[in-house]
């Protein structure tokens, strides 16, 4: 004798039956995938285009001086296009004027011709790691543990990671990588 399933009214969800998963006991695992496999995959031009971005986002402060950038960030390099954000319209403005000399620059930091146009917009800026010359810093200086360029943003940040740490001898190191992290190394 059948059973007979209960009509489909409305409201009422009828979820459908999967399959069982059938286990595969005694089978070899999957080997690992080759690196060159998986770079593959992901396509050679993509790898080098993200290269060429950090290479800008790496010599920017350098190329176009602290000033411009404390107001600006390279986003995104998309072909040969940097996209920037910049904290004002009028920033923007000057900046467009001065597009041809910043492009040279850059090109010349970076060591090759990697940008030929940049697209500058309007957006909030993270705040970057570059200090003014003149900045006072003998508030930090002689201050066991404290590093003079290492922002309180950055402070906090290590403060609320290592708070969990129970060992104070283990939290200490954890306190001193960060920190050492987190400074800009010197340039050589």
């Amino acid at each position: 004798m059948k059973k007979e399933k209960p009509s489909r009214t409305a409201g009422r969800i009828v979820w459908p039956k999967f399959p069982k998963r059938k286990r595969e006991y005694g089978r070899e695992p999957k080997r690992p995938s080759q690196m060159k496999s998986v770079i593959t995959s992901f396509g050679i031009d993509a790898i080098e285009q993200k290269l060429k971005e950090y290479k800008v986002r790496k010599c920017w402060t350098e190329a176009v001086g602290a000033k411009i950038a404390k107001k600006t960030e390279p986003l995104m390099l998309i072909g040969s296009t940097l996209h920037c954000v910049v904290s004002s319209s009028p920033w923007i403005t000057e900046l467009n004027y001065q597009k041809k000399t910043i492009i040279e620059k850059v090109n010349a930091a970076v060591g090759e011709e990697i940008v030929t146009d940049i697209f500058f917009k309007p957006g909030v800026i993270k705040e970057s790691p570059v200090q003014e010359p003149d900045e006072d810093r003998s508030k930090t200086e002689g201050v066991p543990g404290v590093s003079p360029e290492i922002t309180d943003e950055q402070r906090y940040f290590i403060e609320s990671t290592i708070s969990s740490i129970k060992d104070p001898g283990l939290k200490e190191a954890v306190r001193r990588a960060m920190e050492r992290a987190t400074e800009p190394k010197p340039k050589p």
